[in-house]
């Protein structure tokens, strides 16, 4: 008779014992219990959907509320100054965090301007909009209906609001988008999930899908085939269990939105819902023991035989366990017993071989690793005193070198004052114009070895920033009416008089954005501009801009130029001279500052250098 395996005798008596104690159990319990739970889920599934309502219809309201404050802020008079609009929209940054597109049509419904700007957009007729007919005829903010957007062809939600003139009039509309495809305040419905299979879903009083997990039903009326949402339609609010017209035979719950009377559904599969019946096999586990403690002297012989081997296998494990130290191979367990120990031994020395094998490889990799970074180290101090002597090199050879170019240029300068022939002065105009530039490049060199070498030091005193700002546009001016460019200067009205920092280093870094974007713009603009991103009582936080219409960066090399000696291209030292230490010096004054700077630019149409810096405010007296 052929010897049976312990898992088969243990599986045949589990199974006896327990097909015994199962199935009275079960008949007594699962009704009762089916029925208490299926009251609970209910219950707390419509308790979860009205929070999700009373939220949603929370969020609704706020974002209609700060659209019609943003409405009034709108500068009706110039409605007529897209540029304008278009500026205003770009800086409702709040706005924008709400919605996905932020509209302004005129009082009839045209759409002036949008943004962020689509092409075809502008100017297109929505005077039907039922978003732009409600505003117009009740003057208050207003909640459309789920629409196909006419320029995107993309399902949307447009909130909107109206703009009043002082006599009360209606001079514009503001309006908000919610794109349905993406994941906003009511998109993101749709990929919200209920447990592990359910999911919500949004619907109109049309019947019209607003918000669903599968888009394509996005804009779609409700198959007449959901007797469940029949009911809602009629007023129903609370869970069903119903089967829908996708054969899904689930718990459905609904409740209507206060601000829109939308219908807010979620669906749970039943299958899913009433998993913690698992609570049955808990009780029937009680029996289930109360019966195997009455027959437990049987089956203590009976599976003491059977697991004394296993009771020895972990005791001699434990030993090893025990002894086990670092890079100390682990004896193996001998091999005893039944088929089955010996095979859970196999696994088990399978295992200490693997172990023995990777804390070798762990001491050798250890001592590799150890002798890597001492050598790395070494190479770094080398790196240093290197780039230290550079350094120091640098600065005395600039040091050297200007003297001798001081001369030049003031013997020059001289000459230039006597009276010479024409071939005569050119060559010594070109002498001096040459000298000038080398002693610029060494003036270069010599702050950025004193960057390096951390022996620049900044001033923390008082000054105007906008005087700074203005003297230093006005130095570049002539550069830049000499190229036909036109150069505006852009400041805002509440900067402060007086702040704390170096106008030194403020000016030099001006000088250098302003120089490259002369040396780099053809024709067109410049144009200098300071924004207060954010202030307190210590001080404030600012956004210089200084934006060109020139020969543009492209993307690939917009890291490189903020490092020394690097152009956007190296024919660009050909066509336009410099060492490309200007912006290396800008950026690590920046930097030192505590501030950032960065770039954005097409190629071919221009870019715009920004540096956000915080300036402290001077200590009052008062």
């Amino acid at each position: 008779m052929p010897t049976l395996s312990l898992k088969l005798k243990l599986t045949c008596v589990a199974i006896f014992i327990s097909i015994l104690l199962l199935i009275g159990q079960f008949m007594a319990q699962f009704t009762v219990l089916r029925e208490d739970l299926s009251t609970r889920i209910e219950n707390e599934q419509f308790t979860l959907l009205s929070e999700l309502a009373r939220n949603l219809d929370d969020k609704l309201t706020e974002r209609l509320e700060a659209l019609s404050q943003a409405a009034q802020t709108i500068p009706h008079n110039k409605l007529s100054d897209l540029k304008l609009l278009t500026s205003h929209l770009q800086h409702e940054t709040a706005l924008l965090t709400l919605f996905d597109d932020l509209y302004i049509f005129d009082a009839k419904g045209i759409l002036l301007v949008d943004w962020p700007e689509k092409p075809g957009r502008r100017t297109l007729d929505m005077s039907s909009r039922d978003y732009i007919q409600g505003v117009q005829q009740t003057l208050k903010p207003f909640i459309s209906q789920p629409i196909l957007g006419k320029a995107t062809k993309q399902p949307i939600v447009v909130m909107a609001a109206p703009v009043i003139d002082e006599k009360g009039n209606l001079v514009a509309i503001m309006g908000g988008v919610l794109n349905l495809y993406k994941p906003n305040l009511i998109g993101a419905l749709g990929s919200r999930k209920i447990g592990r299979d359910g999911y919500y879903y949004l619907v109109s009083s049309e019947r019209l899908i607003i918000t669903h997990p599968n888009k394509e039903a996005i804009l779609k009326p409700v198959p007449p085939q959901n007797p469940a949402f029949e009911k809602a339609l009629e007023g129903f609010e609370g869970t069903l269990e119903e089967t829908n017209s996708r054969g899904i035979h689930g718990l459905f719950t609904f409740k209507r939105l206060a601000s829109t009377r939308w219908i807010l559904a979620s669906v749970v599969p039943v299958a899913e819902a009433f998993e913690p019946v698992a609570h049955i096999q808990g009780r029937m586990a009680l029996i289930t023991t109360v019966l195997i403690l009455l027959i437990s002297p049987l089956l203590w012989l009976f599976s003491g035989r059977l697991v004394r081997p296993l009771a020895l296998l972990s005791e001699n494990m434990r030993k090893r366990a025990t002894n086990m130290q670092p890079h100390d191979p682990v004896p193996l367990v001998p091999e005893k017993g039944s088929a089955e120990i010996k095979t859970v031994i196999h696994a088990i020395n399978d295992f200490l071989n693997a172990r023995n094998l990777a804390d070798a490889e762990l001491t050798i990799s250890e001592t590799k690793r150890a002798e890597i970074l001492k050598n790395l180290a070494e190479a770094k101090e080398v790196a240093e005193a290197a780039n230290k002597a550079k350094s120091e090199f640098l600065a005395n050879m600039s040091h050297e070198l200007r003297t001798p170019m001081n001369g030049i240029l003031g013997m020059t300068e001289l000459a230039l004052m006597n009276n010479l022939d024409e071939e005569t002065r050119g060559y010594v105009e070109t002498a001096h114009y040459s000298a000038g530039n080398l002693l610029i490049i060494l003036n270069d060199i010599l702050e950025m070895s004193k960057i390096e070498s951390g022996k620049m030091p900044l001033e923390e005193v008082p000054f105007s920033l906008l005087s700074a700002m203005r003297d230093t546009h006005q130095l570049m001016v002539p550069s830049m009416a000499e190229k036909g460019l036109s150069h505006p200067l852009i400041l805002p009205d509440d900067l402060p008089e007086m702040l704390i920092g170096d106008p030194l280093r403020i000016r030099q870094i001006l000088l250098n954005l302003l120089g490259n974007a002369v040396k780099f713009t053809r024709q067109g603009e410049i144009a200098l501009s300071l924004v207060i991103l954010s202030q307190d009582k210590s001080g404030i936080t600012i956004q210089i801009k200084v934006s060109d219409s020139g020969i543009g960066i492209p993307k690939d090399r917009l890291e490189a130029i903020f490092q020394a000696f690097s152009q956007a291209d190296n024919s660009v030292t050909r066509h336009f001279g410099g060492t490309g230490l200007g912006l290396t010096i800008s950026t690590a004054l920046v930097h030192m500052m505590n501030g950032t700077i960065c770039v954005d630019s097409i190629e071919n149409q221009g870019s715009t250098f920004s540096v956000s810096l915080y300036l402290k405010r001077p200590i009052s007296t008062d």
